[in-house]
């Protein structure tokens, strides 16, 4: 615990930010920030600091019913999958919606699935199992060939080349960890690494490995 001084101020200036999860919409870092939180909390009681660490689950339990608010509305609501002229794409690229996060005007991400952590899917499991599989079955519609690193855009979203291989690695994660894919599944979806010495790529080969036989 010789780090924990500085994991303490970290928590700290994260903490003067100000960040919710929002009630009403997405968040790019959802994920990546409960994982966070949950983890801090279990270090927070190993410190012996009891008060912080029921304030960083207080966070956390906040946190986890937005983002499975957020998970129920994208199963009941969908996704943009056909459009009839520009009067209904303009409004989606401009504000996206519960599966594709605007960013910014083009810049969608599936923010559902970015950084997703195995504490993060089942927490997900046990509130909100019955959005999961709506979900993921919408993913796979739109985003056909999500697996494919640096495919085309033009499969499911116009305007842009390629997607960033942070699409595969999301979809990878999600279809590991919420979905009941085998080791030999998940390999068939790996496809080649982006570029040399790629973390996506390795990340995808690890998860590949925790699931197959040993």
């Amino acid at each position: 615990m010789h780090q924990w001084p500085s994991l303490k101020t970290a928590f700290d200036q994260f903490a003067q930010t100000g960040w919710r999860m929002p009630t009403n919409r997405g968040d790019q870092y959802a994920n990546r920030y409960l994982a966070s939180l949950l983890a801090f909390d279990q270090v927070a009681s190993a410190a012996g600091e009891p008060d912080l660490a029921q304030r960083t689950r207080a966070w956390a339990n906040q946190t986890t019913e937005a983002l499975v608010a957020w998970w129920q509305r994208t199963a009941q609501t969908g996704s943009l999958e056909s459009f009839r002229g520009v009067s209904e794409l303009d409004p989606f690229i401009g504000r996206g919606d519960g599966l594709s996060l605007a960013v910014a005007p083009h810049r969608h991400k599936v923010a559902l699935f970015q950084d997703l952590a195995p504490e993060v899917a089942r927490l997900l499991q046990a509130r909100c199992p019955s959005a999961i599989g709506p979900v993921w079955n919408t993913f796979q519609r739109l985003y056909s060939t999500w697996w494919v690193v640096g495919e085309e855009r033009q499969v499911h979203f116009g305007e842009n080349f390629v997607d960033p291989p942070d699409l595969a690695l999301g979809g990878f994660r999600a279809m590991a960890w919420l979905t009941p894919a085998t080791g030999p599944e998940l390999a068939r979806r790996l496809d080649l690494p982006f570029c040399r010495a790629d973390l996506y790529h390795i990340m995808k080969l690890g998860i590949a490995l925790d699931r197959l036989p040993h």
